[in-house]
């Protein structure tokens, strides 16, 4: 009976160059989204921002609530055919 040999083992120089690969990828990813946040944290933090008033809290005309309603009965409208 012979015994099974395991695999060839990769030389540790190739498994390192995959992980730091990895690793920099991964970095450049969170270093994206962490100065994503830093961007938006900046705007509302900075002074000349501080003095001004707040812009009313209203829908823009594009998403305006009859043209939305007429939407959303079009597309439930559009799902009832599907599963009809």
């Amino acid at each position: 009976m012979t015994m099974k040999h395991p695999p060839p083992r990769r030389p540790l120089s190739e498994a390192f160059d995959d992980f730091f690969l990895l690793g920099i990828a991964f970095f450049l990813d969170y270093t994206r989204w962490f100065r994503a946040l830093g961007n938006v944290a900046h705007d509302y933090s900075t002074p000349e921002n501080s003095h001004k008033p707040q812009a009313p809290s209203s829908p823009p005309a594009h998403l305006s609530p009859g043209r939305f309603s007429s939407l959303a009965a079009s597309q439930e409208k559009a799902s009832v055919r599907i599963f009809l």
